[in-house]
């Protein structure tokens, strides 16, 4: 899969959610960047806001990822979507 990367999404909400995250993100540990961006997958035209996070470890976690899903489904509307992509240190 390729992922293309439009802008930077800095809305009003974005930072909101941005100020949410981070809070977890201290919390939790392990997060070495984290990214929200704005774009979209493969051929699809349609942008998405993607979070991007390296981990210390590189491996996803499934709690955090609930703790995500949770603070964005509290922010945005059921029908936006968060896509999340773990990157590699390489």
């Amino acid at each position: 899969m390729e992922i293309f990367f439009g802008a930077e999404k800095d809305a009003v909400t974005e930072r909101e959610l941005k100020a949410e995250l981070v809070r977890l993100f201290d919390s939790f540990g392990g997060i070495e960047v984290a990214y929200l961006v704005l774009g979209h997958y493969d051929d699809n035209p349609s942008r998405d806001v993607i979070l991007c996070l390296l981990m210390n470890d590189g491996l996803e976690d499934a709690d955090l990822v609930n703790r995500i899903h949770e603070i964005f489904s509290r922010i945005f509307s059921s029908q936006e979507h968060l896509g999340r992509v773990f990157l590699l240190p390489a």
